[in-house]
């Protein structure tokens, strides 16, 4: 008996750590990205400083030739950024997965991009 209360009490710890808001959710950094990939609701930014986030070694595609990019990541919620073009550079700072809402039309069509991914929100 005593055994199972010390189980539920671990199992109780570890389920209110997962409650707890992450520290991105409070995160007011604002950085500053480039669009790199921008198919069909494929949407890979690659953050230009002065803050960066994202995959620090990353290769467009399965060609060993293409550069290798730094500070790139998947848009989560591209249904925002569907009228972005490839070398837009825009503002903006990572918002909580749970805030987006994918409420758009999406093609079949992929193209590469980081399996990183932010929700992200342009600041104008």
């Amino acid at each position: 008996m005593k055994n199972l209360i010390l189980i539920l009490a671990i199992v109780s710890c570890i389920a209110a750590q997962g409650c707890k808001k992450s520290s991105s959710s409070t995160d007011t950094t604002i950085y500053r990205g480039v669009v790199i990939v921008s198919v069909c609701g494929s949407i890979a930014v690659q953050t230009v400083g002065p803050n960066y986030l994202g995959e620090t070694s990353w290769v467009n595609g399965n060609n060993p030739d293409k550069p290798v990019l730094r500070h790139v990541f998947r848009v989560q919620n591209s249904c925002q950024f569907l009228s972005s073009e490839v070398r837009d550079t825009f503002n903006f700072r990572v918002i909580p997965a749970v805030q987006t809402m994918q409420n758009c039309v999406l093609c079949n069509m992929v193209g590469a991009v980081p399996q990183t991914a932010y929700a992200i929100e342009v600041i104008k």
